[in-house]
Order: C-alpha cells, then structure tokens, then sequence
C-alpha cells in the first residue's frame, strides 16, 4: 500500500461573499480560523494529488485535483483535510464546490468528518461533472452545505473508488458565519527590484474608514518589521487609487513584504506576502557587536566606501552622512532598530540592520 501526505500552508487571501442565503465567505487567515490543507492517498494504484493548495487559494476556477488513473486496481481512496488555526463553531454552515469525473461514477462515495465526529456519506453519481456545484448534506447541487452540530478545529473528505479513472475536483472551503467584508478592497500588490532598491506597489478598489498602509518586511516571513507608513489618499472611496513605497535600503537575500491595512477605528487587516530576491551583499566591510550602545564598530577595507547613511525603522534617513570610520558614534540615537547603509564606490549598496540599546 502506497501512502502519500504532504502539507501545505495558505498565504492571506480576501474574502469573497456570494449572494446566496445564507451568505457564505472563504475561511482564509484573515478571519481568526486560518486554513491549512493536508492530502494522503491510499491504494495499490494510489490516486495522486496535485494543486491541493487551490483548494484554499481563493481562485474557485482552479481545484485541487486527485487523479484516479488505474480503472481495475481496487479499492483506492483520496484524503483532504481542511485545518484551522481556531474553531469553526457550532451552528456554522460549510460547503465546498467538487466536481467528479470518473468514468464510473457508481464506485465512488465521498465521506465527510469532522473532528467533532459528525459525518455523512454521499454517493458519487451525487457530485456533478465539471465545472462543478456544491455538496452538502441534502446530496447534489446543495448551495446551503451542511451545518456544524458541534465546534470542529477540522473537516476531513474521504473518496473512495472501487472502479473507474479520472479525477475529483475540489475547490475552496466556505462558511456562512463571521463573514466579515473587509474596508479596504486590495486589488493588486506588487514588489519588485530596480536597481538597488525595492520598490512596492498597490492598488484598491474602494476604502472604508481607511486611516493607511503599515509597510512591514522580514527576513523569514515570520518576524516583521515596520519599515515605513503611507497614508490614505481618502478615508472613503470607491474609486481606484494606487500607492507606492520604495526601500531604500532592502536587506540580503529574500526580502518579504506585507501591507497591514489599518482601519480610524483600530482596526486592521493583512494583506498577502510578496518576496524579492536582491544580491548577496559580499562585501569587503565587516560588523561589530550588535546590538551596540555607544558605538557600532567598522571593520575591513574601509576605503572602499563613498558613503554612509543611518536608517530608522519607518525608511527616514537619521543622518545622511555619517563619517567614514571604524568607530561609528550612536549616542545621539534614541534606542530603537535602525538600518546603516553602506555605498560602497563601485556603486553598490549594502545594509545592515542594528538595534541602539
């Protein structure tokens, strides 16, 4: 028997509401559930996944897909299993969008669980052919899906064929409860490398109590930092406005940005990851403790640099000409994280990031 399991974890994407009653929206990482997705197979001709990150991608034209390719190997199941960060509760309706392609339809049933021991099993001649139609507790064509008995940290669906090759279809989760519309409408988000900088762009199709965008990088796409702030060009619009954000002074390797859209209220939302790879900085200048207090130490072939230049953590240059020494003076520098930038004479900048204590 041939075991296949992997797990992938989804980037923020912006809920979408449908018309239908009672409303539904994608459960993303926005909302305090999160979403990851886990696939597995079974069988002497094990049916194999691909895409599985579309079924939680907010992209319901494109599935995650399991291929049955063998027609007369036996019983062969396919497993996807929706996790979430907290508890989807009780009194929630949730639906998916499938669709079956099978050449024989009869040998598949489609198994529902959740982790709180609710399931329910609907036939294979029940899921319609592609495009697809949600499925719920009623059987074919349920726009309403099926609603939690109890609390469910996961929902899992089983299919499992004894007969026929082609694929099954599933697109993203989707619940009816706390199906917030977020007051910003990001519609893109770019980041690319010119030159020596980096340089952020996006665009929003209406704002809503919109105070601004909080510009934070990271090295890991785990620990951020705030890099810099723009302002909303109006508090309320429904009309398209498009913001820019250069940084100046981006790190080694991969650079991740994220948007933290702040409401006037308090409020706030992220938008998705967006990473740029700059050079390597090999460089002949080498660094002394950090963090520092009074002084940050040069070390290497200091001759090599035409300028030096002190950074805040919003992007705001402290001191645009700092001397060229092996002793750097920081005690004018109130305590905080703060980027020296390095232009070396060939043109090429380096940074490097130090906390004042």
């Amino acid at each position: 028997m041939k075991l296949l399991a992997k797990t992938l974890a989804l980037q923020l994407v912006l809920p979408i509401a449908f018309a239908q009653t009672p409303s539904f929206c994608l459960i993303d990482e926005t909302s305090p559930f999160g979403v990851s997705v886990n696939v597995s197979s079974t069988g002497t001709h094990s049916p194999n996944w691909s895409n599985e990150s579309k079924a939680i991608d907010n992209n319901s034209s494109t599935p995650a897909v399991a291929s049955f390719s063998n027609p007369n190997s036996g019983l062969r199941t396919a497993t996807i299993t929706f996790s979430f960060s907290s508890p989807i509760p009780a009194g929630c309706n949730i639906r998916f969008k499938m669709a079956s392609t099978l050449n024989d339809p009869s040998g598949l049933t489609l198994n529902i669980n959740t982790s709180s021991g609710q399931n329910f099993s609907i036939s294979g001649s029940q899921i319609s052919g592609s495009p697809g139609d949600f499925v719920g507790d009623t059987g074919p064509s349920d726009p309403n899906g099926f609603v939690l008995s109890a609390s469910a940290s996961s929902i899992t669906l089983t299919f499992s064929a004894v007969s026929g090759a082609g694929a099954i279809h599933v697109n993203d989760i989707e619940k009816s409860c706390e199906c917030t519309i977020l007051p910003v409408s990001l519609v893109s988000f770019t980041a690319v490398k010119n030159n020596h900088v980096n340089q952020l762009k996006w665009s929003t199709a209406s704002e809503t109590n919109n105070k601004g965008f909080e510009i934070q990088r990271s090295s890991d796409a785990a620990n951020w930092d705030i890099i810099g702030f723009t302002a909303s060009e109006t508090t309320n619009s429904t009309n398209l406005i498009t913001y820019h954000y250069t940084d100046e002074a981006p790190l080694a390797g991969i650079n991740y940005y994220r948007l933290k859209q702040l409401d006037i209220d308090g409020g706030f939302s992220f938008s998705p990851k967006r990473a740029v790879k700059t050079d390597e900085q090999n460089t002949p200048v080498t660094y002394g403790a950090n963090p520092a207090s009074d002084m940050l130490n040069l070390g290497g072939d200091l001759s090599k640099i035409r300028m030096i230049r002190i950074i805040d953590n919003f992007g705001r240059v402290i001191d645009g000409n700092v001397p060229v020494k092996s002793n750097i003076d920081l005690r004018d520098l109130q305590k905080g994280v703060y980027i020296l930038q390095i232009e070396m004479l060939n043109g090429k900048r380096v940074s490097k990031r130090f906390v004042k204590e």
